[in-house]
């Protein structure tokens, strides 16, 4: 029995044993409501994937079979403060609130910028060249992302257009 295979039994063994729909476990594990189904269409999980998922189902399981859905695994510290690692390697602490006052920049992936703005990736990166767009932040060859703020202020700007709004001059 391959990786794969075992994975998938394991998986399809919890949802029966469980109850619990293949939709509520990609959403509640990894955030993704699709990703059983895509699964069982053929794509193979990254280890990653596979390991978080596997790691959702045993703590799922350790908690009491669902008296209580473990928590869904943050991207963000819920704790007041964080170890960071500094360029010599050495552990620095810094407060959460400290992070919320500072302003963040997210960048996006054509997909979020596509599903943000409602145009075709095409589009996008077309428009982005002729500067009819925000310009792209290319982190690599294959990396390309846009900066949230600058595509929102954009969409606010086609919004105002759209309603024959005036912008407001500053003096």
């Amino acid at each position: 029995m391959t990786l794969e295979q075992e994975f998938n039994s394991r998986v399809n063994a919890f949802l029966r044993r469980t109850g619990v729909s293949p939709t509520a476990l990609g959403l509640k594990a990894l955030g993704d409501p699709n990703l059983m189904r895509q699964i069982r269409r053929g794509r193979s999980p990254s280890l990653r994937t596979a390991d978080r998922l596997l790691a959702y189902i045993a703590a799922y399981e350790l908690a009491g079979g669902g008296a209580r859905d473990p928590p869904i695994r943050s991207r963000r510290p819920r704790f007041a403060t964080r170890a960071m690692r500094t360029r010599e390697g050495r552990a620095m602490t810094t407060s959460v609130t400290e992070e919320r006052t500072t302003p963040t920049t997210r960048l996006l992936r054509v997909s979020e910028v596509q599903a943000l703005t409602g145009l075709a990736r095409s589009t996008i990166y077309a428009w982005s060249a002729q500067r009819r767009f925000p310009p792209a932040i290319r982190l690599s060859p294959r990396a390309v992302r846009w900066i949230e703020a600058d595509v929102e202020e954009w969409l606010r700007e086609r919004v105002a257009d759209g309603r024959g709004e005036a912008k407001a001059v500053a003096h």
